[in-house]
């Protein structure tokens, strides 16, 4: 399979190469990999020629990063090493992919940040966290800045992927008082 470039994609793709100019990953460039277009796509996908040849479908001649998360951890060094840390998310081991929490296409790749952002990342943890999104009695102060305040959403050395592993991490927003 050759390069063809994200024109090609565009066809068939409207609604993702519509986005995907202010996404993140639309700003990477390949150095000397010999794609017709060094950014888009291909860098994720691999090389289009087959896939279009053979008029598109689901997984045809095309690498889907969404089932294969060793694409992304291809780049993602960081986070590949975070999956390799004793209480993790079960990427590795194919029961979950990036896409469940990630949207590589388009702006809402899940930075941490504050507000809407955040709330976003709560909806995302929530969609699998089913009993710790329900609605409490008591809500904790930390859902509103959010879950990774106190979770690595990656992998952790600490239970239950915490940020800290003793009281400290409880400690550092309820002080006691007399």
């Amino acid at each position: 399979a050759t390069f063809v470039g994200n024109r090609a994609c565009y066809d068939c793709h409207t609604n993702i190469t519509r986005v995907f100019p202010a996404s993140p990953h639309a700003r990477l460039h390949f150095e000397g990999v010999g794609m017709a277009e060094p950014t888009g796509c291909e860098g994720c996908h691999g090389p289009g020629s087959r896939h279009v040849a053979a008029g598109g479908g689901r997984g045809r001649f095309i690498v889907n990063p969404g089932r294969q998360p060793e694409v992304c951890l291809n780049c993602h060094l960081e986070t590949h090493a975070e999956f390799r840390l004793p209480q993790r998310h079960p990427v590795l081991e194919g029961h979950m992919t990036c896409v469940q929490c990630h949207d590589p296409h388009g702006l809402d790749i899940m930075k941490p940040a504050r507000g809407l952002a955040m709330a976003r990342v709560n909806e995302a943890c929530a969609a699998c966290h089913r009993e710790q999104a329900r609605p409490f009695v008591f809500e904790h102060e930390a859902l509103r800045e959010g879950c990774t305040v106190c979770h690595q959403p990656h992998g952790s050395v600490n239970a239950k992927m915490l940020t800290e592993r003793d009281n400290n991490l409880c400690l550092k927003c309820h002080a006691q008082t007399p």
